[in-house]
């Protein structure tokens, strides 16, 4: 690792100084803000895009999937950070993980196993380097005073070799993966509900039951919906429909309206997804 780049996989990346944050703060204390703070005493060049702070309070999945969501569509050498700490003040590690041309910083909680996959943490480094935190460390706010500031010195090009060991045997979650319950059909579930009410299912875009050709039927909470729709106009104001979200997801949603309202549902609803063979 040469200081100022990030060498991984391709030609080297030069730090652009911008900062992501997910986190479960919300903004209705100060908790996002001071962590802000923190990264611009140490880089005050830094640029810091907040990606969401309205995880639910400990949601591990909620979190890696904003993270999956969202990485990719920043610049490379960009610091992904990720405060969701149910175990702050414990034995967990924190770690850095540098994954096609980005750099994640998040407890080791799965998180990172859960957003990127486990070939992302390959390499990843437990944060074992007191002198890149702030001189105080609180037992409850790991984000203010160990994860702030490693990302602001990496933002500014410090080597992560610098940061600490490379962790062996990181926790590994997975999302929730959808279950076949017959030979043309699975049983997925909500794995989030964004602020529209749209159900987030756990059935990936590619997934080969989504596959063209066939006719495809979708029962949630005693609905049925048939066929993927290209666009929301696709059906009625006020009906639900199904479509493929910008997320790369199986999303149930509602034209004009609210889909967890409508069905009753929520994180963890299940659904199932048949698919039904052209003949001829």
């Amino acid at each position: 690792m040469v200081e100022g780049r990030v060498l991984r996989r391709g030609a080297p990346v030069k730090p652009p100084g911008i900062i992501t944050l997910i986190t479960d703060f919300g903004f209705g204390d100060w908790y996002a803000g001071t962590m802000k703070g923190v990264i611009l005493g140490i880089n005050p060049d830094a640029v810091i895009v907040d990606v969401d702070h309205s995880i639910d309070p400990g949601n591990i999945t909620s979190a890696a999937l904003a993270l999956r969501s969202s990485y990719r569509f920043f610049p490379p050498g960009t610091v992904h950070v990720v405060v969701v700490d149910p175990g702050v003040g414990s034995g967990r590690k924190i770690l850095l993980a540098e994954w096609r041309r980005y750099l994640f910083l998040a407890p080791d909680n799965g998180i990172l196993s859960c957003a990127l996959g486990m070939g992302a943490l390959g390499h990843a480094r437990s944060l074992e380097r007191p002198d890149f935190w702030r001189g105080r460390v609180s037992r409850t706010f790991h984000g203010r005073d160990i994860l702030a500031p490693v990302a602001a010195h990496l933002s500014k090009g410090v080597s992560p070799g610098r940061m600490g060991p490379v962790c062996k045997n990181p926790v590994r979650i997975d999302l929730p993966l959808p279950r076949q319950v017959a030979r043309h059909a699975v049983r997925a579930e909500v794995i989030h509900v964004d602020r529209f009410g749209t159900l987030i299912t756990s059935l990936e875009e590619g997934a080969p039951i989504l596959k063209p050709g066939g006719e495809i039927v979708i029962r949630i909470r005693g609905r049925e919906l048939k066929g993927i729709c290209s666009s929301y106009q696709a059906v009625r104001r006020g009906s639900l429909l199904a479509i493929c979200g910008s997320s790369g997801y199986l999303e149930i949603s509602v034209n004009g309206g609210d889909a967890s309202r409508e069905l009753g549902a929520g994180r963890g609803t299940t659904l199932t997804v048949k698919r039904i063979e052209r003949k001829g």
